[in-house]
């Protein structure tokens, strides 16, 4: 009994299969290294980006520093005053007279 041409077709289809296979797992392939490289810099220039805001972090810790030193560290720069008594109420305006003529008006 020989082999079909089915069973002969098989044969071919699974080398076309196996050869696809290997083409498509090598352009997979080169899209992961790709976008490993990209993970790669992306990353470094992460890394760049929270360094500067490092260092603006320190720079804010020094100022607050300086301040605390200068407001407290020395002596008043004004001689200290006795508590004097609140500032008075403010005096409310005078309630319009409904009687009045309006100033507007013709004469």
């Amino acid at each position: 009994m020989g082999i079909s041409p089915t069973l002969r077709g098989l044969g071919s289809k699974l080398a076309k299969f196996k050869h696809d296979v290997e083409l498509d797992a090598e352009q997979l392939s080169g899209e992961i290294d790709a976008a490993a490289n990209e993970t790669k810099a992306t990353f470094s220039g992460a890394a760049n980006v929270l360094a500067g805001h490092r260092k603006d972090l320190e720079d804010v810790k020094v100022f607050v520093a300086e301040v605390a030193q200068a407001t407290n560290g020395g002596p008043a720069l004004d001689p200290p005053t006795t508590v004097s008594a609140p500032p008075p109420a403010p005096v409310a305006p005078p309630p319009l007279s409904q009687g009045a003529p309006s100033q507007t008006q013709a004469s």
